[in-house]
């Protein structure tokens, strides 16, 4: 006989047995779903599709995350939410990344920043603001990596 469990982040579990004509679907709370703790991610960005984009690949991911569309927006959730880790375009209108991580750093600087940017080589005055840099064509992998490397820092520190 040929059995499966599935468990997925939007809190559902399915059992199936082969063989059998019955099928299971039992609705979960999040917490029994999730091993541990969320870590809660802030992601700032003016485009619209690629916050979403990145929102939707960390939630994947099991990361919780919030989204502010400008610097502005950006600074008051972060100055108001227990964020762990910032994932921040360089590029926007008003205020850009690297004034945007200047005031993060001013009022919580143990939270780390990723700094994402179209352009490749940003001045070292720019980059020296954040924990790491990227650019947005390194793709979807390496942005998760980069996220689970300062998130683990911060727990070794």
């Amino acid at each position: 006989m040929t059995r499966w469990f599935v468990r997925t982040l939007t809190g559902i579990s399915v059992s199936y047995m082969a063989g059998r004509t019955t099928c299971t679907v039992q609705v979960l709370p999040l917490e029994a779903v999730t091993s541990q703790k969320s870590h809660l991610a802030l992601c700032v960005d003016d485009e619209v599709v690629g916050l979403q984009v990145r929102r939707i690949l960390l939630e994947r991911a099991g990361y919780r995350v919030l989204t502010a569309a400008d610097g502005e927006a950006g600074l008051s959730v972060f100055e108001r939410e227990q964020i762990e880790v910032v994932v921040l375009d360089f590029s926007m209108p008003g205020m850009d990344g690297g004034e945007v991580a200047t005031r993060m750093r001013q009022t919580k600087p143990q939270v780390p920043i990723l700094l994402l940017s179209a352009h490749v080589g940003l001045p070292a005055e720019i980059t020296s603001l954040v924990d790491l840099y990227m650019t947005k064509g390194e793709g979807p992998e390496v942005l998760l990596t980069k996220v689970g490397s300062l998130l683990q820092s911060v727990k070794v520190s």
